[in-house]
């Protein structure tokens, strides 16, 4: 039963670097999507108060279609339709 727990805290204390490295990643790609989605969410909202009915129905349409998808088929679409047309992802992207 020791043995077991002193490999489990040899491998962790391995692996530790690379888990807060991890974290720390994480966090900051957190940080810089939620502010362009902020602000491509505050552009999006003053386009659809827009008078003029063409920007006002490409907004709509827009907001219509995120609204209405969910996510994983989005995520789907991307993942398999963008090498489709040529552009080519890492599966961990």
């Amino acid at each position: 039963m020791i043995a077991g727990w002193s490999l489990f805290f040899n491998d962790l204390t391995e692996q530790l670097p690379l888990v807060v490295d991890g974290i720390k990643e994480t966090c900051k790609l957190a940080l810089i999507v939620s502010i362009t989605g902020f602000l491509w969410g505050i552009i999006i909202f003053f386009l659809s108060l827009s008078h003029r009915p063409v920007v006002k129905a490409i907004t709509r349409l827009y907001m219509d279609f995120f609204i209405g998808t969910p996510l994983i088929l989005i995520l789907f679409v991307i993942y398999y339709g963008l090498p489709q047309s040529g552009i080519h992802l890492s599966s961990f992207t």
